[in-house]
């Protein structure tokens, strides 16, 4: 798939604007747009907090395959995303830290600290997604954080180093705790100040459960001694390679090819991380997915049914 810069892209979606809306302080403190271009339809609504903290949230329904080349300047902040539905492709060849090639999906939540890189998303034709993100300067975490020991390890590392590392880390499924935090952000029973105080609670909420989900993970993997680290990561791609493949998943000795493990190794690793078998764990995802379709997308169940990957 070609790639277009943004500048390009940007470009190309304003030669075939459909329509286009922009409300600044719709609700006293906020920016809501809407858009329908050559590329799809696209709805943002962004609020700003005195504390620094921002949330976006953003749907876009998607008419072509879309790849873009995008840019991170040097401050960019650090970034909480939510994937209520859908999901993206993205590319990052020659970043150390990161997997060159990995797959953000609805019903995942994720951190990630990504400063100066360059990186292609790519999006399909007919997806329909919707993000919850959250983002935050560096220097926010100090005001709550004097201890460090009960923070997840790569928060850690950006207030105890001068040149923290770049990481995207995969905090597993929204929980149903999440999910309800979630569906109050978009559906904030208020109006003016008031809602204005009722998000920000709830930006903080939805922060709180995901920074604890992501350290009871690492306490979870911290005692393995049959996986090196590099071996964690590669559990980790296959993990993404699987929920990116739900319509038609690799066979275990292909995903192991993949990934670069062995079968066994695989295997053993998906049990001592996740608690339960590769196929196993698809099947979970499917049904967690369906329920996040049922619920959050109104979704008819054969329909559902279709979108997870199964026929009937």
């Amino acid at each position: 798939m070609e790639s277009l810069t943004e500048v390009e892209f940007d470009e190309w979606c304003h030669e075939t604007l459909v329509k286009e809306e922009t409300y600044c302080d719709r609700h006293g403190f906020d920016v809501i747009s809407r858009r329908q271009h050559g590329f799809g339809e696209h709805y943002t609504r962004l609020v700003e907090f005195h504390s620094g903290l921002e949330l976006e949230i953003w749907e876009g329904n998607f008419y072509h395959d879309e790849s873009v080349l995008g840019q991170h300047d040097e401050l960019m902040p650090l970034v909480s995303k939510f994937y209520l539905s859908g999901n993206h492709h993205v590319l990052t060849p020659g970043i150390k830290e990161i997997s060159d090639d990995y797959v953000e999906s609805g019903g995942q939540h994720y951190l990630l600290y990504l400063p100066d890189i360059n990186e292609i998303e790519q999006w399909s034709a007919g997806d329909r997604v919707k993000q919850i993100r959250i983002q935050f300067p560096l220097d926010w975490l100090q005001v709550y954080c004097k201890e460090l020991d009960s923070l997840p390890i790569p928060l850690r590392s950006l207030l105890d180093r001068p040149n923290p590392p770049r990481f995207h880390r995969s905090g597993g499924g929204i929980t149903p705790t999440m999910l309800r935090v979630l569906k109050q952000i978009d559906d904030a029973p208020y109006s003016g100040a008031i809602e204005r105080i009722y998000l920000e609670s709830k930006v903080l909420e939805l922060l709180a459960l995901q920074f604890n989900q992501l350290a009871e993970n690492e306490r979870a993997i911290h005692p393995l001694s049959s996986l090196k680290p590099v071996e964690i990561d590669r559990v980790y791609q296959a993990r993404d390679i699987l929920i990116g493949h739900l319509d038609n998943p690799p066979s275990l000795l292909d995903l192991a090819r993949m990934v670069g493990l062995g079968d066994r190794k695989l295997r053993r690793g998906f049990r001592e991380i996740f608690g339960i078998t590769v196929f196993g764990y698809l099947h979970d995802y499917r049904m967690e997915q369906a329920r996040l379709l049922l619920c959050v997308n109104k979704m008819r169940v054969a329909d559902a049914a279709q979108t997870v990957g199964y026929s009937h």
